[in-house]
C-alpha cells in the first residue's frame, strides 16, 4: 500500500516547529502498528498531565526560543484573532465587534493563513490580543510579559487553558462571556463546539478597565 506522505499526517505548524528545532523532515518516522523500532537509546518526551499543566521549563523554553528568532521585537502591535475561517466556536456578531476594534487600531488575523514564524513575529510584537477562545491564541505563549489578552468565551464552554499559558509567561489575562444562557449550578458549561455573540456593551466596558482609551471610537 502506498504510504501517507508527512503532509498527510501532520500539520503545516507542526513541521514548522520540528524543523525550527533543527530537526531533518527525513529523519521523522510516523509510529504506528507497523512500526517496530530496536533502539541502543530512546529519548521521548513526556505528555502533560491536562492542558492547564504549563511548566516554567516549556514557558522559559518557548520565550527564549521567540526572543533569539525576534531580538528586536517590541510589544507595539494590537491583534484581532479571528476564527472567521474555523468550523465552530464563532463570533456571531464579528460585524459589529471588529468596527470597534478596527478604530482602536487592531489589526485582524488568521492564523490558518500564515507560518510558524509569521505567528510567532506577530504575537511578539503584540502588545494587546483580543480573540474568541481557540488554538490561534496559544501564540499569547510567545508574547512579551505584560502583554494584555482579552479572550471571549461562549457561556456555554468556559476553558481556562490560555489563561494558563498567560500565567506561566506573565500576561495580564483578561475574559469576557458572550450574551446567552449559563449552564445551571453545578453544571460544568462543555459546549465546546458553541458559538458565541458579544455584548458590545460589555465589550466597550472591557476595554475601558484594560485602560484602553476609546474616545475615537
Amino acid at each position: 500500500p502506498r504510504s501517507r506522505g508527512l503532509g498527510d499526517v501532520y500539520k503545516r505548524q507542526q513541521l514548522d516547529s520540528i524543523q525550527q528545532l533543527g530537526i531533518p523532515l527525513e529523519k521523522i518516522v510516523r509510529a504506528d502498528s507497523s512500526v517496530h523500532l530496536e533502539c541502543d537509546r530512546v529519548l521521548v518526551p513526556s505528555l502533560k498531565s491536562d492542558q492547564f499543566a504549563v511548566t516554567p521549563v516549556d514557558a522559559d523554553f518557548l520565550q527564549a526560543s521567540v526572543r533569539s528568532q525576534f531580538p528586536d521585537a517590541l510589544p507595539q502591535r494590537r491583534l484581532y484573532v479571528s476564527r472567521d475561517d474555523a468550523r465552530f466556536r464563532l463570533l456571531r456578531n464579528e460585524e459589529a465587534v471588529w468596527p470597534l476594534l478596527q478604530k482602536l487600531g487592531f489589526e485582524r488575523i488568521s492564523n490558518s493563513e500564515l507560518s510558524l514564524a509569521q505567528q510567532r513575529q506577530l504575537f511578539r510584537e503584540a502588545a494587546i490580543v483580543v480573540g474568541p477562545h481557540g488554538s490561534g491564541l496559544t501564540n499569547i505563549v510567545y508574547s512579551h510579559p505584560e502583554t494584555q489578552v482579552l479572550e471571549f468565551m461562549p457561556p456555554t464552554y468556559v476553558d481556562l487553558a490560555m489563561l494558563s499559558l498567560s500565567r506561566a509567561v506573565n500576561l495580564d489575562h483578561w475574559v469576557l462571556i458572550g450574551e446567552g444562557n449559563r449552564p445551571p449550578k453545578g453544571v460544568d458549561p462543555i459546549a465546546r463546539q458553541a458559538d458565541l455573540t458579544v455584548n458590545i456593551d460589555s465589550l466597550r466596558q472591557t476595554l475601558t478597565a484594560m485602560g484602553i482609551e476609546l474616545s475615537s471610537s
